[in-house]
């Protein structure tokens, strides 16, 4: 009989076309083997629409997760739980809660932070203690992270355990396969931009950095694909500055079209002020990409030397803008940058190599079903 898991995490895209790391790394979980040994029990926490909804709303949506959450745990057979979670303010409370309540019928829960970890202060602090100290364990995506949540938990004693990002790597391989057959010197340098359209990814600085490089003479390209309350105003600011002509909004984008669209680029720029250890950097990896990106979050422990990308401070249009044309000059450095990235992560981020992490924090024994 398989060992039965409740996961609670991101499922379903939202109803404007969202999507975000955390849908991703779920997905990817519920596609490798490890679906074939276990049982899930899913409930879904994705976002339903971007701005989020207002509070009644939220509650609401959260109140039918917390029953749900309890009819699993009474009426099924359950082995354990698995919680994602943003290291934000109420998604934190919530998850918290949902351990809390786990702990008390006896399960192992496990809870995975799926986001920088940050050191607020107090008594923001102590409300952060409280409720990470309510799983069996934590688990998070750099060693970074691991650090922050011991010291934010201190004195207690923590189970936290590491596991960098993942990703299905053979859905993204084909870019790169793809990206070889084609002529690209003979192609501007295709920059691209993957996530939330909102001020803390750095779109703003993205613009600023295009104009100056454009200012400058050179030829080159930016996809920018995502949603977010900022798109407006983003496309009204790359107007202002004269560059319709050079970047192209696309919005969210999925399965194939995303592929194409990796495909057709040569660089991921992801100037962020804030990330735990993004979706977006590890599909650019996986297809062969180039790599500019803020030295934030667990991205330093991907961007392990310049030869696989270029790390930036955030908020520093300056520093990205000669970033970029670095790479628009050597177009060279970023075949090679592709190579390094695609190598890296299949060794290190595919999800069919992490799978067998996860089921051993989940306290889970497979013998019967798989040798770990």
């Amino acid at each position: 009989m398989k060992p039965v898991v409740i996961f609670v995490g991101g499922f379903t895209k939202g109803r404007d076309g969202t999507v975000g790391g955390q849908l991703a790394a779920c997905k990817s979980l519920l596609t490798s083997a490890l679906s074939d040994v276990v049982e899930w029990r899913l409930i879904d926490t994705s976002q339903i629409t971007q701005p989020p909804p207002k509070f009644p709303v939220r509650a609401t949506y959260a109140l039918m997760r917390l029953l749900r959450f309890l009819q699993c745990l009474v009426t099924g057979r359950v082995n354990a739980v698995m919680i994602f979670t943003s290291f934000s303010r109420w998604s934190l409370l919530e998850k918290g809660m949902l351990c809390a309540i786990a702990r008390c019928f006896r399960k192992r829960v496990v809870l995975a932070i799926r986001s920088e970890v940050v050191l607020r202060r107090q008594p923001q602090r102590y409300f952060d203690a409280c409720l990470i100290k309510t799983p069996s364990a934590l688990l998070c995506q750099s060693d970074v992270a691991k650090s922050n949540l011991e010291r934010i938990a201190f004195p207690a004693s923590l189970t936290t355990a590491v596991i960098p990002n993942w990703v299905l790597c053979e859905d993204f391989e084909v870019c790169w396969e793809q990206r070889a057959t084609r002529a690209r010197s003979l192609e501007p340098v295709t920059f691209l931009f993957v996530g939330w359209l909102e001020r803390f990814k750095g779109v703003y600085e993205l613009l600023d950095a295009a104009s100056e490089l454009s200012a400058k003479g050179y030829e080159f390209r930016v996809i920018i694909c995502g949603g977010g309350s900022e798109r407006q105003c983003l496309q009204a600011r790359a107007s202002k500055l004269g560059l319709d002509s050079i970047v192209s909004f696309l919005g969210w984008v999925h399965g194939d079209e995303k592929r194409t669209v990796l495909t057709r680029s040569d660089v991921l720029v992801l100037p962020s002020y804030s990330e735990g250890l993004p979706n977006a950097v590890l599909e650019a990896m996986a297809a062969g990409l180039g790599l500019v990106c803020s030295a934030v979050g667990g991205i330093p422990s991907l961007v392990l030397s310049s030869a696989q990308g270029l790390l930036i401070p955030p908020r520093d249009s300056k520093a990205l803008s000669g970033a970029m044309e670095l790479l628009v000059e050597d177009r060279r450095r970023i075949a090679e940058m592709g190579r390094l990235n695609l190598a890296h992560v299949r060794a290190y981020h595919s999800v069919e190599k992490v799978w067998p992490e996860v089921a051993a924090i989940l306290g889970l024994d497979l013998g019967a079903h798989h040798q770990i």
